[in-house]
């Protein structure tokens, strides 16, 4: 089995491995290789079936061969016994149950030092463990007195000082360096030791003391041992060296005893396998043979497949199968290997479930390595180029095969779908997909017909792919994209291209002028003229000579070739007659939202005003003001001066050389290019995108990342707290949580009392050990990825707080193109998010005006978008104990629920009044606007979540909404009469829920397609015309079915007529309340999915009567129905909603703002 598989490059290894796995590991451990840090296939390939190393500790509580670093953190001291090779074991764990899968996570091999070292994550289970591999402390040289002639040497020249001595064998020599070593580590106050203790000098070379860390002093006469338990690191490193030190004496005296059959020293180590697998649990853990039989011998090849899957080969089938599971889905690109490796096991142990497995994988299409290898055998491609052949090659040999032998397509479209699968090739799924779907089977598959027109194509498509979810509608758009090149139709292909952003082919501009077969000298229309030859010549190629000539358009900023690639027309754009339009903005990347954001602030003209006259306003923010900076609160939280400066300086400037350029100064200079440039369509600066998408505290937090080293960023900090108030919001008090992580302090080593032989080399205990509690306190838990350290939370919001406080710090430029691309490709937030990160750095940038009660600033932000509501509590008996609290709000936030709705439907959900179940009994709650801002801002909620499929859905309920609206119905009141109506609207709609919910039981269609009347119906019929023997059936019984249906029909048509009064009512309940009116201004819309899709905004140029539809580049007159369209098959939804204070309009609002410079 070839197992040599690419090393992986992440952080983190995707494949890993298992505790039992690494114990393993450890037994087959050749210092200097840095086998433990291979990836399992890796070591797959160079693995041992056979064990060559021993593992050993000393059980001893009264040394700290196991210190407990904290509540969770342990590290263990164990040595190599037949290599005298260290190893030390850290371990970090809440949860040491369960099946651990650690991953690596960073190695190092110190071939000169001869050390080792790796770290290891477990997410399943939280546990890191960090594994140091450490040569042995004493040399070969430190050895020699240890040699019998060394000993009798040292015997012959001190056996005077101690007569009743006898010539000690090398392993009582061992014993007394062992008691000399161990004394510091068991007790607070060790013991000197003189330098002419005739016991000492006879059983080693006093020199030797020194490598154990005790001093010569000379002048007093004695070796002074070291204090191991002092609060330093200095002490920790001796103590732990000691510790290995200890280990080592142990380990060279047993051999010696083995080689002499001498038993002096007692045997003071014990295996440590079992210790290491019960540290993880592992002996609860299934086995293969539960009887207990002993497994058979396995051979290399066969070992080779259980290290491949991070296993041990005593593992049950279930765990193998596990397993495979975890290492196909950590590290996909090598399932082919996995699956080898589950196959062999399956076929080694005969085992008749894992075979079944196999089988059930193989029907799924998950192939094992050596189908992969015959597929390419298919082509004529052998295993030493597969990893460097290129995919375009592998086409062309796929169709040269075909054309030699047509009959093969089947079995060569199967050997290419294998390695399409396997190198996880979206080019060649693509291309398989394309390749077996005709034009006939695209039209059937959408449901619709070649007599279809474009718009209508597109329509069907969305239906299907809204049908099949947006992680199943591949082949809705492979049957898109068939219908689009048997007609060459380029807004089907422009329609296939948005919805596969990011996935299709992309050019280098060299190369794509050389696919379409121009120069840089030619103009556009030479260029669109050739590329529609070679269009013509390579119809095959379509796709990647749009892809081509899109690349040349955006270096040439030709709007000629951007609007041929969407509509196949070169015709003049220009409005008729040449008159004044607005300006389009180009899509610099994903930024299809922003566009209409951008457009959206250009048309309100306190917004634009401020903009272009910022750095002359008085109202400009003083960043040299600290004082007036220390209270400025912006979203409920104060905002530090550095981000006060982001808004006016922007550190991510690449697009100019000024370096003074800020948030707003971006909006000014596109709003001027806006006014006064001659062109189409201008393009945002990459800068203004990302400091729009990218709130300060995200860029804050960042930083905190790149300096913490972590993989995985937080969960996004919103720039500001929400401002969509909630209805549904009872407690009226503010609460706080509090929480800490209790920290005990370790004890230290308790004094000892000596023996006499201890008194006798200066405290060297020969015979008895002394219980102390050996522990190491005031360490560091070890941090797992994705995991804080224990902290208190207070001591958490400190810190964060300090973090955002700070300025960020600078980074490099091409940390700034990289932090620029990943807000404009990566980031995918919605139009509240960026409205609520523009107007967060609006705010910022204005003086305050004044202040709210909370603190936060008044401004012109606050002035214009933001209202407030009231929420009232109260009992709703005697309406006594009546609470009230006011909350500002930006936008509102409605629901489409399961529509259709219209807009005051919605709006009545969230205002209005209910009675709650509280503490003190039936409470009447209701919300009502305190205040109305002059531009009101409507958010549609139409994101859901299927709790079946586990998936976020978009809802594509009808929201119908109108021209003008009246707030009055909503408003704070003390009017007994509006609130009678209120109460009323609200006793109709109980009611009304109650006849919608009778309608649904009585025209609910049953399990076999009828409703319960037309069931009753369809039996009548059946017993009347029935043939059946035996069986009569009375005119009475006729008569009664007849009645119980008609009985039905009445209360279905009673229900109906009731259901429509009460709409009814509903609807005109407040008709003679038009006070506070509010006309539409804009209308944001989305076309897609959950997670993906396309936004425009349609906005209402109300002095000269008309819509214009903004699309990124391309602004045109639309007609009222699309902007107000309610059709069911409309599936560009209306996202949210920009209504303007009727009195207002004309001040508020300027669609058309151009003054185009001759």
């Amino acid at each position: 089995m070839n197992f040599n598989a690419e090393p992986f490059k992440p952080e983190a290894q995707q494949a890993g491995k298992t505790w039992a796995r690494i114990v393993d590991d450890l037994l087959r451990l050749i210092p200097g290789t840095g086998y433990l840090g291979l990836a399992p296939l890796r070591a797959a390939a160079s693995c041992s079936a056979r064990s060559f190393n021993s593992i050993v500790y000393i059980d001893n509580p009264d040394l700290p061969i196991v210190e407990v670093l904290d509540h969770h953190t342990t590290k263990y001291h164990l040595i190599v016994a037949n290599l005298r090779y260290h190893i030390e074991l850290t371990v970090s764990s809440k949860n040491r149950h369960g099946m651990h899968d650690f991953h690596l996570l960073s190695s190092h091999v110190d071939s000169e030092k001869r050390r080792e070292e790796y770290t290891f994550v477990s997410s399943v289970t939280s546990t890191s463990l960090n594994i140091a591999i450490r040569p042995p402390e004493f040399e070969d040289d430190d050895l020699k007195d240890f040699q019998e002639s060394a000993i009798r040497e040292r015997y012959e020249r001190f056996k005077e000082q101690k007569p009743s001595a006898s010539c000690p064998h090398a392993a009582n020599c061992y014993s007394t360096l062992f008691k000399i070593i161990r004394q510091p580590l068991i007790s607070l106050e060790p013991k000197e030791i003189m330098i002419g203790n005739p016991t000492l000098n006879i059983n080693i070379n006093p020199d030797i003391l020194t490598k154990v860390h005790f001093t010569r002093e000379d002048d007093r006469g004695c070796f002074v041992p070291p204090h191991v338990y002092e609060d330093s690191e200095e002490a920790t490193q001796t103590r732990r060296s000691m510790v290995r030190q200890l280990l080592e004496v142990a380990v060279l005296a047993q051999k010696v005893q083995e080689q002499t059959k001498q038993h002096i020293f007692p045997s003071t180590y014990q295996n440590a396998i079992p210790l290491l697998k019960n540290m993880m649990r592992c002996n609860a853990h299934p086995t293969a043979n539960s009887v207990g039989a002993p497994m058979p011998p396995l051979s290399d090849p066969e070992y080779s497949h259980y290290v491949a899957l991070g296993a041990a080969e005593y593992f049950s089938d279930e765990l193998i199968m596990e397993r495979f599971q975890l290492q196909s889905h950590n590290d996909p690109i090598n399932t082919h290997y996995y699956m080898e490796a589950l196959k062999h096991i399956a076929q080694t142990r005969n085992s008749e479930d894992l075979q079944i497995k196999v089988m059930e994988l193989l029907s799924l299409g998950i192939v094992p390595l050596s189908d992969v290898n015959e597929a390419y055998e298919q082509f004529g491609i052998d295993t030493q180029s597969q990893n460097d052949l290129d995919e375009d090659l592998l086409i062309d040999s796929y169709r040269d095969a075909i054309k030699m032998d047509p009959t093969s397509k089947s079995k060569l479209s199967k050997s290419l779908k294998v390695i399409a699968d396997t190198r996880k090739s979206e080019k060649l799924r693509q291309f398989l997909s394309m390749d077996s779907m005709d034009v006939n089977q695209a039209y059937a598959y959408l449901n619709s017909g070649s007599e279809a027109d474009d718009e209508t194509i597109k329509v069907s498509f969305d239906l299907k792919s809204t049908e099949l979810g947006e992680d199943n509608d591949e082949l809705a758009k492979v049957a898109l994209l068939r219908i689009a090149e048997n007609r060459k139709s380029f807004p089907l292909f422009h329609h296939y291209e948005s919805l596969s952003f990011g996935t299709l082919p992309e050019f280098p501009l060299e190369s794509a002028y050389q696919l379409i077969g121009v120069d840089r000298s030619m103009d556009v229309q030479s260029i669109i003229t050739t590329f529609e030859i070679r269009m013509n010549d390579s119809p095959e190629q379509l796709l990647s000579l749009r892809q081509a000539l899109r690349t040349i358009g955006q270096h040439l900023g030709s709007n000629a070739i951007s609007k041929y690639l969407e509509t196949g027309s070169t015709d003049d754009a220009e409005p008729e007659g040449g008159k004044i339009w607005p300006v389009g903005l180009n899509n610099i990347g994903n930024t299809c939202y922003l566009n209409s954001l951008l457009q959206y602030y250009f048309t309100l003209t306190p917004i634009r005003q401020a903009v272009l006259t910022y750095n002359e306003s008085p109202d400009k923010e003083d960043i040299t003001d600290t004082e007036a900076l220390r209270n400025k609160k912006v979203g409920g939280r104060l905002v530090p001066a550095w981000e006060v400066k982001r808004s006016q300086e922007c550190k991510y400037h690449l697009s100019t050389t000024s370096p003074d350029h800020f948030v707003i100064g971006y909006l000014s200079e596109l709003f001027n290019e806006l006014i006064y440039t001659n062109e189409r369509w201008v393009s945002p600066k990459k800068d203004l995108a990302y400091l729009a998408l990218v709130p300060p505290t995200d860029e804050s937090e960042l930083q905190i990342l790149a300096e913490a080293k972590k993989e995985a960023p937080p969960p996004p900090v919103p720039p500001r707290p929400t401002n969509n108030a909630s209805p549904m919001l009872i407690d009226l008090e503010d609460s706080e949580k509090e929480g800490s992580v209790a920290n005990k302090e370790n004890e230290p080593p308790k004094k000892d009392e000596a023996s006499t032989e201890e008194r006798e080399l200066g405290g060297i205990d020969e015979d008895e050990d002394t219980d102390v509690q050996m522990t190491e306190g005031g360490s560091e838990p070890v941090v797992l990825e994705g995991q804080e350290p224990p902290a208190t939370q207070t001591q958490e919001d400190e810190k964060k707080e300090e973090k955002q406080q700070e300025e960020p710090k600078k980074v490099t430029q091409e940390e700034q193109l990289k932090r620029i691309d990943s807000a404009l490709f990566g980031r995918q937030q919605d139009v509240t998010e960026c409205i609520e990160n523009v107007l967060f750095q609006l705010e910022a940038s204005f003086k305050p005006k004044g202040y709210e009660e909370d603190g936060d600033q008044v401004d012109i932000v606050k002035e214009l978008f933001y209202g407030a509501n009231k929420q009232t509590l109260e009992s709703a008996e005697d309406g006594s104990n009546r609470r009230e609290k006011t909350e500002r709000f930006s936008s509102l936030l409605v629901d489409v629920a399961e529509g259709p709705r219209d807009l005051h439907d919605a709006l009545d959900s969230y205002f209005g009044e209910d009675i709650v179940n509280l503490e003190g009994g039936k409470t009447r709650r209701s919300v009502t606007i305190s205040k109305l801002p002059p531009v009101l801002q409507i958010q549609v909620q139409r994101v859901q979540f299927d709790r079946v499929n586990f998936r976020p859905f978009k809802s594509l309920a009808l929201l119908k909404f109108d021209e003008t609206m009246y707030m009055d119905r909503y408003l704070d009141t003390s009017d007994p009469e509006i609130i009678s109506k209120r109460r009323q609207v609200w006793a109709w709609k109980v009611m009304l829920n109650d006849v919608n919910s009778q309608l649904e039981r009585l025209t609910a269609r049953q399990s076999n397609g009828m409703t319960i009347k037309d069931t009753l119906m369809a039996t009548r019929d059946w017993l009347k015309s029935s043939n059946v023997p035996d069986l009569s059936v009375s005119a009475e019984t006729l008569e009664t079915i007849e009645r119980q249906a008609e009985k039905l029909a009445n209360e279905t048509s009673e229900l109906q007529e009731k259901r429509k009064d009460l709409e009814s009512k509903i609807k005109n309940q407040f008709q003679d309340m038009k006070k506070y009116g509010y006309r539409i201004h804009s209308v944001f819309v989305h076309r897609g999915q959950a997670t993906f899709g396309h936004y425009w905004i349609y906005i209402n140029d109300h002095k000269n009567g008309i819509f214009r539809k903004y699309n990124d580049e391309y602004v045109t007159e639309v007609p009222y129905s699309e902007v107000f369209d309610e059709s069911e098959e409309n599936t560009a939804t209306p996202y949210f909603l920009v209504y303007v204070r009727e009195d207002l309009m004309d001040d508020y609002v300027e669609a058309l703002v151009r003054e185009p410079v001759v």
